[in-house]
């Protein structure tokens, strides 16, 4: 079937298979977990065990290197555009899928972060759910069920995808990348279960980027708050100009002050995330209170919720670096 190329995901792998065997197929699937684990991928391997004369997904021959770079005419992708799932492309949506499809006997339409479907969108889309068609399978992912009405939610069969362990993404970076133990130990663990984030974490100047960003951070916090709100406007504009910078960067530094409360609890170093600072870090949880350590971590998970909600990410960054400085007295 080809899902023992997806890696981890046990149970929602268990289920498609299931789910193929019995040839009971919806019509609607909701993929959700958390981003960079699997969920496109394990979609295509579902793709092509539901064409005729399958192959059994060897991910070799010419109809399933198509489907993987996503040159498949019944395969059809569609992702916010301008930060939104809008009107306009369901609208084209409805109009292209009522038509037969080009090659095979079915149409796999995967629709990514289904989360951020307007109102609109979602009422119009609702309608194509409504009334499905033998040979439409709608597959649509999204991190959370939070912002997707109930009455698309009720019309899915829900497949849970967990974040990855550490030993299952530092084995893979090892095995199938070549990267060295060391390493790999490293940007496992950073990588909160998400295969995604490992393989960016995984390039060479990513690893740099992290000590960069979090001696500078804590720099800031030394500033005033004139020139702290300067700092973060400057520090927004380059992170925006990369791919999923902001977000990293509230990741990066979270993971931080996470390790900083469990080094104040006496947990071991293996176990801390930025294992690599286990030093730094024991001398730093040591002038620090921790109550100021959890409201830290509070502000950076409420900052990310923000940029999420598109709250201008300059106002977000100042507001949160200023909150820092605040929490933990600096």
């Amino acid at each position: 079937m080809g899902f023992e190329r997806v890696l981890g995901q046990e149970t929602a792998k268990g289920f498609l298979s299931s789910v193929l065997k019995s040839k009971r197929i919806a019509h609607a699937y909701l993929f959700w977990g958390p981003q960079g684990v699997g969920k496109t991928f394990t979609a295509k391997i579902f793709f092509l065990n539901l064409l005729l004369n399958s192959c059994g997904a060897c991910l070799q021959c010419k109809r399933c290197k198509k489907v993987m770079l996503e040159e498949h005419p019944d395969l059809f992708m569609l992702a916010p555009a301008n930060k939104e799932l809008g009107i306009e492309q369901i609208r084209q949506l409805r109009k292209d899928v009522q038509y037969p499809p080009f090659e095979a006997s079915i149409r796999m339409i995967i629709i990514q972060r289904v989360q951020r479907m307007t109102k609109e969108a979602s009422n119009a889309f609702l309608k194509t759910l409504e009334e499905p068609t033998p040979h439409n399978i709608f597959v649509l992912e999204t991190q959370y069920q939070k912002g997707i009405p109930a009455t698309i939610l009720s019309r899915c069969q829900w497949v849970r995808f967990r974040p990855l362990m550490a030993q299952e993404i530092k084995k893979f970076l090892i095995k199938e990348k070549g990267m060295e133990v060391e390493k790999a130990e490293i940007v496992s663990h950073l990588a909160n279960g998400s295969l995604k984030l490992a393989m960016a974490l995984s390039e060479a100047d990513t690893l740099d980027e992290r000590v960069k960003y979090l001696y500078s951070h804590m720099e800031m916090l030394k500033k005033g708050k004139g020139e702290i709100l300067s700092l973060a406007h400057e520090l927004v504009q380059e992170l925006q100009s990369k791919e999923d910078g902001l977000n990293r960067f509230l990741y990066l530094i979270e993971t931080w002050y996470r390790d900083l409360i469990a080094t104040k609890l006496g947990i071991e170093p293996d176990l801390l995330v930025n294992r690599d600072f286990s030093t730094k870090l024991k001398v730093l949880s040591s002038n620090i209170n921790h109550a100021g350590l959890l409201e830290a971590v509070l502000e950076i998970e409420k900052a990310r919720q923000e940029i999420l909600g598109e709250v201008n990410p300059n106002l977000v960054l100042g507001d949160l670096l200023i909150g820092l400085k605040e929490r933990l007295g600096v």
